[in-house]
C-alpha cells in the first residue's frame, strides 16, 4: 500500500521556520515608516531600458499597502493577485513587465528572508530540537512513501539525510556547474528533470520500496532554474550528513 503525507508550515515550525503568518507580517513590515507614493517613485527611478508604467506600478504598490492595512494573513494572496494583472492586462509588454519588476521584488525579498531563517535557524536549533523527529523513519511505508510539501524550506531533506532516509526529487539527470567562473575546474552537481516530462511516474522516483518521494508543490529554496526555465535543477540528496547539504547553500 502506498502512503501520501500533505506538509504545511507546521511540519518545520520547530525547526525555527516561521509559520506563513509571521513571514507575512515580517514582508509587509519592511514598508512601515515608508509613504506609499514615495515608494512608487524611486521604483520609477528604478527603470532601465524598457521603461514602466507608472501606472501598473501604482496599482500594485496600491494593493501591497491595501493588504497592509487590512492586515492579511498570507503574503501569497498579494502575489497571486499581481500575478493575474499580469496575465490579463491586454495593454502590451509595459504594463506586464511592470508587474513582472514588482513580482520578482516581492518575490526576491521573501526568498532572502527565508534563506536567513533556514541558515540561521539550522545554526541554532537544529541539533537541539533533531530528537522530535526521530519517528520520522518509521511512518515511511516500506512499499513506496510520498511527501507532497507546501513548504520552500528542506528540513524534510536535512532530517531525511540524517536519519539515513532515502529521498529524491524524481530527478533523473545530473548537471555540473563551475562554482566560480574564474576557475571552470571546479564544480558542483545538481540533479535535474525537464519541467514538461514532472510526472509521478517518473522512473527515478522510489516504486514499490522504502524511501521519501519529496515533491515541492510550490517550490524550494534549493531549486533553481536552467535552460529558459526549461529545467528545474536541485541539490542531491546523497550527502552523508546535512550539515553537507547546509554548506552547498
Amino acid at each position: 500500500m502506498k502512503v501520501a503525507f500533505l506538509l504545511g508550515a507546521g511540519f518545520s515550525y520547530d525547526l525555527g521556520m516561521p509559520l506563513g503568518i509571521d513571514l507575512t507580517n515580517y514582508f509587509l513590515n519592511l514598508f512601515s515608516g515608508i509613504d506609499e507614493s514615495q515608494l512608487i517613485e524611486v521604483l520609477l527611478s528604478l527603470e532601465e531600458e524598457v521603461p514602466f508604467s507608472k501606472r501598473a506600478i501604482s496599482k500594485g504598490i496600491k494593493l501591497l499597502y491595501h493588504h497592509k492595512k487590512r492586515k492579511v494573513k498570507n503574503y501569497e494572496y498579494l502575489l497571486a493577485q499581481i500575478e493575474e494583472l499580469a496575465s490579463i492586462s491586454k495593454e502590451g509588454g509595459v504594463i506586464k513587465t511592470s508587474y513582472r519588476y514588482l513580482l520578482n521584488l516581492f518575490y526576491g525579498t521573501i526568498y532572502s528572508n527565508l534563506m536567513l531563517y533556514q541558515n540561521i535557524s539550522y545554526n541554532q536549533i537544529y541539533k537541539t530540537n533533531f530528537d522530535l523527529y526521530a519517528g520520522l523513519k518509521h511512518v515511511l511505508n516500506e512499499n513506496e512513501t510520498w511527501f507532497f510539501t507546501l513548504n520552500h524550506d528542506i528540513y524534510l531533506e536535512l532530517l531525511c539525510i540524517d536519519y539515513d532516509i532515502p529521498a529524491t526529487y524524481g530527478d533523473t539527470e545530473v548537471i555540473k556547474f563551475p562554482i566560480d567562473n574564474n576557475c571552470m575546474t571546479d564544480k558542483i552537481n545538481f540533479t535535474c528533470k525537464k519541467r514538461k516530462e514532472f510526472n509521478i511516474k517518473n522512473k527515478a522516483y522510489f516504486k514499490n520500496k522504502f524511501g521519501a518521494n519529496i515533491v515541492k508543490l510550490h517550490g524550494g529554496l534549493g531549486e533553481l532554474d536552467y535552460s529558459k526555465r526549461h529545467m528545474v535543477c536541485n541539490f542531491p540528496l546523497t550527502f552523508s550528513s546535512s550539515i553537507d547539504l547546509i554548506n552547498q547553500f
